[in-house]
């Protein structure tokens, strides 16, 4: 029989920076696993050593914390909350205008308005993944015209040179402390957690086999299937996390690559060309 849960994030778990690992159980596991494998009998357990195991590395990174919390992450992601805000201000402000395009871009730009609610109050790692949503929504046909109709764009984008601005900062920071921390006391205590996940795991897997071949409970079963979405959901967005990274570190390699063929070529034109041999002429 099929896992009904499979074993693919241990290889992920491993690759996450120490931020995204934290994000991992913090947002997803621990606090969405908790009415459904933190009440079921056979997991309650289990869950409860994988909650034991996360709380000191919830501690430990908390410690580290501080030093990723500088003020210019923290101005960063108040000058990109400002641009967002600013720009709902703005569509709001059109019903003082007797223009009826520009009352329906506003009637349009509302619908998008909902997707997106939550983003002011979002923590800086959610707020990062909510605002980069926003910001391709805005750059699609659907939402792109009616942006355009109220004269928006240029906030747009100045919203997007902030988000990226704070990701990059946001991430470098992670990754230093990777370097710092993750070699001593903390890799030991992630290391800890993701045994103690596993189990979880194959214990919602021994929990789905039993249900089906023997009581086949319905509570039970939807119970066992949120608590799959959940970890599913949790996979996805770490391995998003991971291809943004890769992405930006090969956005910045090619980067340096361009300035260095401009330095070579540059080199090569300030120097005098080798004079002719005369004894060959």
């Amino acid at each position: 029989m099929d896992k009904f849960i499979s074993f693919r994030f241990k290889l992920l778990l491993r690759r996450l920076n120490i931020a995204e690992h934290y994000d991992f159980f913090d947002s997803f596991i621990i606090a969405g696993l908790l009415t459904t494998a933190g009440t079921i009998a056979m997991t309650s357990d289990v869950f409860n050593l994988l909650r034991t195991a996360f709380g000191r590395e919830d501690a430990l990174y908390k410690q580290s914390q501080a030093s990723a919390q500088t003020a210019k992450i923290a101005y960063l992601h108040e000058k990109r909350i400002a641009l967002y805000l600013h720009f709902w201000h703005c569509v709001n402000m059109t019903k003082y205008y007797d223009n009826p395009a520009m009352t329906q871009a506003t009637k349009t730009l509302l619908f998008l308005k909902n997707n997106y609610k939550n983003l002011p109050g979002a923590s800086y790692q959610d707020a990062s993944g909510i605002m980069t949503n926003f910001l391709e929504d805005c750059e699609k046909s659907e939402w792109k015209p009616s942006i355009e109709t109220l004269n928006l764009m240029d906030t747009v984008d100045m919203t997007k040179a902030a988000n990226d601005a704070f990701k990059s900062l946001y991430m470098e920071r992670s990754i230093d402390k990777v370097t710092v921390v993750e070699m001593g006391k903390l890799g030991e205590i992630r290391r800890e957690v993701d045994m103690a996940f596993e189990a979880l795991v194959e214990t919602l897997n021994v929990a789905w086999r039993s249900n089906e071949m023997g009581a086949q409970d319905e509570s039970l079963r939807d119970q066992l299937l949120d608590a799959r979405l959940n970890i599913n959901s949790a996979i996805h967005q770490a391995q998003l996390n991971l291809s943004h990274r890769k992405h930006h570190k090969k956005e910045k390699k090619e980067e340096t690559d361009g300035k260095k063929d401009v330095a070579s070529q540059t080199d090569s034109a300030s120097k005098p060309a080798p004079a002719h041999d005369k004894a060959s002429s």
